[in-house]
């Protein structure tokens, strides 16, 4: 029998067999051709399925259809089996997941091309007139437009598209491109019998008769609507990474190739480097460096770090496009893609110029505090050289005084009249005075060089002695202490017992022409803090005055009234300060006196 048609199929031409019948053609029976005919299909066939697995081999290596290349590649090896086994008549095993060999004594060569086909599930495979109207249809064509056989036969491709789509004229465009070019490869949308839309993959290959020209048709078409779906997805994730990554104004990001070419820019590049896109894209990024960082080539030395370890920060000089300079912080990232080749570099620039002026404003700050302690130290060495002095230099005096003034009493008490021995006792008590102000002066300036030496204290059982050494002192005096048990802190009991005494003595002195003398000693809370606290029924105190009372030497009542230095309650501030606590007092004329004290938060115990 002479071959009557011919198939284009990757580019190569196979002899084939065809037939007439009715309106369109068929492939044959075995009553209807010969041996040699039913051989040439399966050849034709066979280089379609070739040519297919040939088609998507080339797409997933291009890495078009990540992620999903494993189950492209058992596609591939279906597709080249279903070819082997049509051009060996069926003999042969099948491989896993794919249909069972069909048995060759039990069907005819015929029988096995068409039962091939029709096992092909993943796929609608048919066959098409000239003029576009359908002539076969296998199980996986079913499967995927919902039409039966009986449905579709006859009927034209333009069935299986929307109605935009039919009125575009996609269809005729189709057959005429897959007419001029061999084949024709398309994706798009296209409609079930229900009426609900898949995205298809489509490869359309005409098939040319040498005596009677153009004779048909075949159409492959695979449902990638999940894969569309995918891509869409990625799409817009990439798309609104891209529009974030533009938006962003704080931070210049964009992209490198290997060399350290500009390939991008965003919104926040151009406003920290004064560039627009259409200025730097194509230019080396080493335009942003200093001369000097770029004659020693500190450009491309990064682009190895980043290279070498994946990642490299820094911070230094960056120059702007009118020749400013600003502190950047900087962060090279190498990019790889699927396969773990390197494609260039990612690049986030920061302008860190106010944090440096802030660290440089800190720094200055700093070195003139240093400053400042150095003069501070100074002058404490130089009140220690002269607290030195008072010590040794005036002591000797004072006592020189005080003692030829004693003297003087003792052995001419008889022959002074009483003004004299006056004059002498009051010469006596001003250098017992001044002697004692020098002991205060001096131990208030060693608060200022003594070390804290932390401890749990009981402060009950330290006001009670304090209380009784006073009380001791003065038996015949009378007066009530109340002091609250519990009272407990983690301080220098050294100091702490400094503070006692100076508190607890002046509410002994002052509340002394009281008719009930009552000193009361506890603590409250204020503010979720506690507060220890000495208080009074004396004298009292103008509150307007109060602020001079922590001052040094400064007193609120007369000495002929009541005796002291004016250093005890200076003291008591020094010592409360060196806890991290503050003192205060609360007091009204002729109402007594409260006086408060913290000792921080690092020291109060409950």
């Amino acid at each position: 029998m002479t071959p009557t048609c011919q198939a284009v199929a990757g580019g190569g031409t196979r002899v084939w067999y065809m037939k007439p019948m009715g309106d369109g053609l068929t492939t044959g029976t075995p009553a209807a051709f010969a041996d040699e005919e039913l051989a040439a299909a399966a050849g034709t066939m066979a280089d379609m399925l070739r040519v297919a697995a040939d088609r998507w081999r080339a797409r997933r290596d291009a890495g078009r259809l990540e992620p999903r290349r494993s189950e492209c590649t058992r596609l591939i090896g279906a597709l080249q089996a279903a070819a082997s086994l049509i051009e060996q008549g069926g003999a042969g095993e099948a491989p896993h997941g794919q249909p069972p060999p069909l048995d060759p004594p039990a069907m005819s060569p015929d029988g096995r091309f068409h039962a091939i086909v029709e096992n092909i599930r993943d796929y609608a495979i048919m066959l098409l007139d000239p003029m576009g109207r359908v002539q076969s249809w296998n199980s996986g064509a079913e499967r995927l437009t919902g039409y039966k056989r009986d449905e579709i036969l006859g009927k034209h491709l333009a069935t299986f598209y929307p109605a935009d789509g039919v009125a575009a004229g996609e269809p005729e465009t189709e057959l005429r491109t897959a007419l001029r070019e061999g084949h024709y490869e398309t994706e798009g949308w296209r409609v079930r019998k229900d009426g609900s839309l898949y995205w298809a993959n489509v490869v359309v290959t005409a098939m040319i008769d040498p005596h009677l020209g153009h004779v048909g048709f075949t159409k492959v078409t695979r449902d990638f609507t999940e894969r569309r779906h995918a891509e869409e997805k990625l799409r817009q994730s990439e798309q609104t990474f891209r529009l974030l990554v533009e938006s962003v104004r704080d931070y210049a990001i964009f992209m490198l190739d290997q060399s350290g070419v500009i390939t991008s820019w965003n919104a926040g590049a151009e406003h920290l480097k004064g560039y627009r896109a259409d200025e730097v894209i194509g230019k080396h990024f080493s335009i942003f460096y200093t001369e000097p960082d770029r004659r020693r080539a500190h450009p491309d030395w990064e682009l190895r770090r980043a290279s070498a370890d994946g990642v490299y920060r820094e911070e230094g000089w960056r120059v702007r496009k009118d020749g400013t300079t600003f502190w950047a912080s900087v962060v090279l990232t190498a990019m790889h893609d699927a396969s773990g080749k390197h494609i260039g570099f990612a690049k986030v620039t920061r302008d860190m110029s106010e944090r440096r002026k802030a660290e440089e404003s800190l720094q200055k700050m700093n070195e003139s505090l240093q400053a400042q302690v150095r003069q501070q130290t100074a002058a404490v060495r130089e009140v220690e050289a002269f607290s030195y002095s008072v010590s040794h230099d005036l002591r000797a005096p004072l006592r020189a005084l005080d003692g030829f003034s004693r003297l003087l009493l003792e052995k001419n008490a008889g022959r002074l009249d009483a003004q004299d021995q006056d004059y002498l006792r009051r010469i006596r008590e001003a250098s017992q005075q001044m002697s004692q102000l020098i002991d205060a002066m001096l131990a208030l300036s060693r608060l200022t060089r003594t070390p804290l030496e932390p401890a749990p204290v009981d402060l009950s059982a330290q006001a009670r002695a304090v209380a009784e050494e006073i009380q001791s002192a003065e038996p015949e005096r009378k007066a009530e202490f109340v002091i609250a048990d519990g009272l407990r802190a983690t301080a220098d009991p050294r100091l702490l017992k400094i503070v006692w005494e100076n508190l607890l003595r002046n509410a002994w002195k002052f509340s002394r022409n009281a008719a009930q003398p009552r000193i009361e000693v506890g603590q409250s809370e204020r503010n979720g803090a506690r507060v220890f606290f000495v208080r009074d029924n004396g004298v009292g105190l103008d509150m307007a005055q109060a602020h001079r009372l922590f001052i040094p030497f400064q007193r609120l009542h007369r000495a002929k009234d009541f005796e002291g230095t004016g250093i005890g309650l200076a003291t008591v501030n020094r010592i409360v300060q060196l806890h991290d606590g503050r003192i205060w007092v609360d007091s009204e004329p002729g109402r007594g006196a409260t006086f408060y004290f913290t000792l921080g938060d690092d020291h109060a115990e409950a």
